[in-house]
């Protein structure tokens, strides 16, 4: 057995990168709340609800996205789930201008829930691989639609 494959490196690689992804997601995870409810207008409530839809949405259509991959092809599925992106994530960013509020967030997260779907199906990897991905992208957008301007809680609010 080579070192880079023994018992030891392996934990240390799994313990390693699963550190990482939850710091990644934990920042990711509070700024998208940050915007939703600075930019967006939403309560701390329905931003864990949009939250969850967008991670039920995700996990349901898995299984379609699969079919539409082997019936279609995978370049096809590719295709849709990243006009789906595209799609999602202007919704995502044009609901506050234009006071959607709740139910323009919450289209948007099934929205990103199919483009995950069919990018797993697509790419054949690790649903939170596809999450942190995209949250990282989402990030990235609520950046500049901020002007990269820094934000937080107010000292005692919830």
């Amino acid at each position: 057995m080579s070192p880079a494959n023994s018992p030891r490196s392996v934990i240390a690689a799994y313990i390693s990168s699963s550190l990482l992804f939850t710091l990644a997601a934990s920042l990711i995870w509070a700024t998208n709340t940050i915007f939703m409810m600075q930019v967006g207008g939403l309560d701390i409530f329905q931003v864990m609800l949009a939250n969850s839809i967008f991670l039920v949405s995700q996990a349901i259509f898995e299984v379609p996205t699969g079919v539409i991959a082997d019936t279609l092809g995978r370049k096809v599925s590719y295709l849709i789930g990243i006009a789906t992106i595209l799609a999602s994530t202007l919704l995502y960013v044009a609901t506050p201008g234009q006071g959607w509020g709740f139910w323009g967030f919450a289209v948007a997260s099934v929205l990103i829930g199919l483009a995950h779907g069919l990018l797993i199906t697509r790419l054949g990897m690790q649903p939170f691989i596809v999450t942190l991905c995209g949250l990282l992208i989402y990030r990235g957008i609520a950046r500049f639609y901020t002007a990269d301007a820094t934000a937080g809680f107010v000292f005692g609010q919830t």
